[in-house]
């Protein structure tokens, strides 16, 4: 399988910066921007933590980590690649039950993918993390 070009000087330091940024998210409190929304869950937070740390290894560069309203973590990867006039993206959300929804964006394709992996299926993070970054290599390719 083909790694994505690693533009990271040092996974440890892109695995650092992930677990201060859910240390900060595992800290906000119900209300944390309206009256409704929910803190992210403990769930959440562990799913994200584990999962993005194997993309990480596998060779992904780094997402944007945003809490959800509904208690989750959604976490964004826009893919710029030299001589694209496209653009692709990768959206993951952790739902606060510990389901994960991963959606794979191009403005060249009619159908973008999108899997929900829900670890009462018998998936783990690991199965999880592999599964994201194949259908992410896939949108890599229709890039080319």
């Amino acid at each position: 399988m083909n790694r994505i070009p690693n533009i990271l000087p040092h996974i440890d330091e892109a695995i650092d910066k992930l677990n201060a940024r859910l240390d900060l998210l595992a800290g906000l409190q119900p209300g944390w921007q309206d009256d409704e929304d929910l803190a992210p869950s403990p769930k959440a937070i562990q799913s994200a933590r584990k999962i993005i740390s194997v993309l990480y290894e596998l060779g992904c560069n780094p997402f944007s980590v945003y809490p959800t309203p509904d208690g989750g973590i959604q976490v964004e990867q826009d893919h710029h690649l030299p001589d694209r006039v496209c653009a692709a993206s990768t959206d993951i959300e952790f739902h606060s039950d510990g389901v994960v929804a991963a959606q794979f964006i191009c403005d060249k394709n009619a159908d973008d993918p999108e899997l929900t992996l829900d670890p009462r299926d018998g998936w783990n993070h690991p199965e999880m993390a592999n599964e994201i970054f194949y259908w992410q290599q896939e949108l890599l390719k229709t890039l080319v």
